[in-house]
């Protein structure tokens, strides 16, 4: 039970920033880089390695090292498998989709000097960076606390005049409250509560008994998430070749943004004999979000021989300049016992803004075994506090809190990268690898692994790979689909805490052909 008491608390949240926030701009910055078969099977630890075109986009020098021209295009799968937790029912979710995570072409010139500059070469193609495809389903049931009635409670200090939604007024435009306030309220999902003169609330999950309101009864929840989209690198790279022990290049990377997110919360009653007082059956909340956007930016790197076998590579980035445009668009539906039914969806909004991606530096060795294979390994920094947000139009910052965010909870990434590759004869390749991502986030998340094997086949001038990679992180993230409902200071509706961990395969297969 909570007592009706009266609590002013206006949820700012101008309708133009939609679902934008410190999150969003971490995930677009976030490299988990796949390229190749064989880059991705020696996990991607090619910086000193180079002459493969997953490696352009850690390295712009490993177009240098071609002794040839190529051409590769890599085809792939990739899975991903969410097991989670919520209000004690076990469920997991497998969501698979195809895609290309890479296509490229080198040409390597050969100049007639024994020295010096002896080859140039140019470069351009496509590599894939993240994948954002995942499924979450949970549901359960509970009588402690409702997805509406945290709802009511964040509505309250708005006036019911400016939720009203009619020829006269559109509130999406203008009002304090958040739409999914204005839609629960103009289909009746929301009431306010006697003597608060219209600006506080509560759900039609919850009941009045004199002073007291509760929820009367169990309530069945359900929730879906579905995300796909990913972030890919065009590369357009030149090289320099000087006496075969020293190469450099250079890049200009163009960026593709692509996030799509499907969700859909559901309540409904157990009993409809418990919720007679408001007469309130089931009711269902979308959400659709869909995000596009380009990056540019400007990498230089260099591959150096010392001695023979042994590689050193280094390169830098600066960082990667983001416009990412995005539309959302939300919906209720509301029954109710007596016959009552509604159905409302809100305008499209959009709203345009920049993210400032951190830059980051990558360092390598390698040791190469004659014609026997490769040993190879990577360190790269990512400094994610480092991201900066803006707006496009407005002269003010309407990210000054999550650019204070990013600075305070984001941190530096030591990233490292691990390959071996053994060359069993001309024709039969194996490789395997192992790459450790640090985890962004100060205070939540986690590190992110990813372990790859792969073969490699040669005939003349044809060339396949095919590799598996598996990525996953150890840790249980946490969530909850709404607030806590407070009273006085104290908790009176807790949100249900679930929880999930979430595993990622991939499958990649390269087919190319050197002239």
């Amino acid at each position: 039970m909570k007592k009706i008491f009266l609590i002013t608390c206006i949820i700012i949240m101008p309708y133009m920033l939609g679902a934008q926030s410190a999150f969003d701009a971490l995930r677009y910055s976030q490299n988990f880089y796949t390229g190749t078969a064989r880059s991705a099977a020696l996990g991607n630890a090619v910086s000193a390695l180079g002459g493969d075109f997953g490696s352009l986009s850690i390295n712009p020098a490993g177009s240098a090292v071609y002794p040839y021209s190529e051409f590769v295009f890599t085809p792939s799968l990739h899975n991903s498998l969410t097991k989670s937790d919520y209000l004690s029912n076990a469920s997991e979710e497998g969501f698979a989709r195809a895609g290309v995570t890479n296509i490229g072409y080198v040409s390597s010139i050969k100049l007639p000097n024994y020295t010096g500059l002896v080859g140039i070469s140019f470069g351009i193609g496509y590599n894939g960076l993240n994948k954002f495809n995942e499924r979450l389903s949970v549901s359960g049931t509970t009588d402690q606390s409702s997805w509406l009635a945290s709802l009511a409670y964040n509505t309250n200090g708005v006036h019911a005049t400016g939720l009203d939604w009619n020829d006269q007024q559109n509130p999406f435009h203008y009002s304090s409250a958040s739409w999914k306030s204005i839609l629960a309220w103009n289909t009746s999902l929301l009431d306010t509560i006697p003597g608060t003169h219209g600006s506080e609330y509560l759900g039609v999950t919850e009941a009045v008994w004199g002073n007291d309101i509760g929820i009367p009864g169990p309530l069945r929840q359900n929730f879906t998430r579905k995300n796909v989209g990913n972030t890919g690198e065009y590369v357009i790279n030149f090289g320099l070749n000087f006496s075969h022990r020293f190469f450099v290049g250079a890049n200009i990377g163009v960026q593709n943004i692509y996030y799509e997110s499907w969700e859909e919360f559901s309540e409904s009653v157990v009993n409809i004999h418990d919720f007679m007082q408001t007469q309130f059956s089931d009711f269902t909340h979308t959400y659709h979000q869909k995000s596009v956007g380009t990056g540019v930016n400007f990498k230089v790197g260099f591959i150096f021989l010392p001695v023979q076998n042994l590689r050193l590579g280094a390169s830098i980035s600066t960082p990667t300049w983001m416009r990412i445009n995005e539309e959302w668009e939300e919906g209720i539906t509301a029954n109710f016992s007596d016959g009552y039914h509604q159905h409302l969806t809100s305008p499209l909004g959009k709203f345009e803004y920049n993210v400032e991606a951190p830059f980051r530096w990558n360092a390598g060795f390698a040791y190469t075994f004659g014609a026997l294979g490769a040993l190879s390994f990577d360190y790269e920094q990512v400094a994610f506090n480092k991201i900066f947000m803006s707006g496009t139009t407005t002269s003010s910052n309407p990210f000054n809190n999550d650019n204070s965010y990013i600075k305070k909870e984001f941190q530096n990434t030591h990233n490292i990268r691990t390959g071996l590759e053994v060359n069993l004869n001309d024709e039969f390749s194996l490789r395997g690898g192992y790459a450790f991502y640090g985890n962004p986030e100060k205070n939540i998340g986690d590190h992110t692994q990813i372990a790859s094997l792969g073969i490699g086949l040669r005939w003349d001038s044809l060339f396949t790979d095919l590799t598996f990679m598996q990525r996953f992180t150890a840790k249980k993230e946490n969530f909850a689909l709404y607030d806590d409902v407070y009273d006085g200071g104290y908790v009176v509706y807790p949100a249900p805490v679930g929880s999930q961990t979430t595993s990622r395969w991939s499958l990649l297969l390269s087919i190319g052909l050197r002239f």
